[in-house]
């Protein structure tokens, strides 16, 4: 075959294959044209996660201020107690007139009372009126608080020729009250303590009032058994302030010019005691302290 015919069948074939050559070309990227991208793969959304929440810090507790020690409690002063003895359905003895003791208790009771107060003194009754007082009651009254003495009024009763006026005291007391005098004088069980003022007072109103009344002077005695005087911490006396049952001192009784009498001594009795043992009116004005009971 000629050259020439050689070389135009090589053109003729570059032509077609570089034809088709920009053929795929064009139909590729008509067919990437076309082609939607793929969407992009979605990521989850993060999931908001909890406010940290920082805890407040607790502040730390005040310190509470300091507590203030208890005062001790402040007790009034020492008074004096009249103890009317008897009361309500206790009547006691029974005179001549059929008037019971009680009344008659009641009446110099409360009229010595008004003469102490009259000087000064602080006054406690365990009752002032018609009403009955336990015997352990009116111990129990009196040992409430600090006393300066207590007074139990009463009357006698006996053989008609029985007359005069005499005064108990109690020593040794109860037990019980034994001890709590050794420890007020810081003294040991069973130590010796001081000689008991019940037997000064009790001497210092016998004289008084028999001095006062013109009576019998019976003497003191000391009876350790008797219930009020025994079981009562401050000194303490009984008073029998006549005879119910004696004609003339009945008589007595039942005049008011002769209880007058019996009052001034007794109350006498009882300041001239409380001077020699250094005591004094309180500096506060006297007040009724009535009470019925403890």
């Amino acid at each position: 075959m000629p050259t020439r015919t050689l070389h135009a069948q090589s053109r003729v074939a570059l032509f077609f294959t570089a034809a088709a050559a920009l053929a795929l070309c064009i139909h590729q990227a008509a067919t990437f044209k076309n082609i939607h991208p793929l969407p992009s793969p979605s990521l989850p959304s993060p999931t908001p996660s909890a406010p940290i929440i920082t805890p407040t810090p607790t502040p730390p507790a005040p310190t509470p201020p300091p507590i203030p020690p208890t005062p001790a409690p402040v007790l009034p002063p020492p008074d004096i107690v009249i103890d009317p003895g008897h009361g309500g359905t206790d009547p006691g003895r029974l005179g001549k007139d059929g008037q019971h003791e009680k009344k008659w208790a009641l009446a110099v009771g409360q009229a010595l009372a008004t003469q102490l107060r009259a000087s000064g003194w602080k006054v406690s009754l365990t009752r002032d009126a018609d009403t009955f007082i336990s015997l352990l009651d009116r111990s129990t009254f009196a040992n409430q608080r600090p006393r300066l003495l207590l007074v139990s009024i009463h009357f006698n009763s006996g053989e008609s020729a029985a007359s005069g006026l005499e005064t108990y005291f109690s020593w040794p007391r109860q037990p019980e009250l034994m001890a709590k005098l050794h420890a007020a004088a810081g003294l040991s069980a069973g130590a010796p303590l001081p000689p008991d003022d019940s037997a000064a007072l009790a001497a210092s109103i016998q004289q008084a009032a028999c001095a006062a009344t013109g009576s019998r002077n019976r003497g003191t005695h000391n009876r350790p058994n008797l219930s009020v005087t025994s079981r009562t911490l401050a000194p303490a006396v009984l008073v029998e302030c006549g005879f119910l049952t004696h004609p003339d001192e009945a008589d007595n009784i039942r005049s008011s010019s002769w209880r007058a009498k019996l009052v001034k001594g007794l109350a006498s009795g009882i300041t001239s005691w409380l001077a020699a043992s250094g005591k004094s009116p309180s500096s506060s004005p006297p007040s009724p302290d009535n009470i019925p009971g403890p």
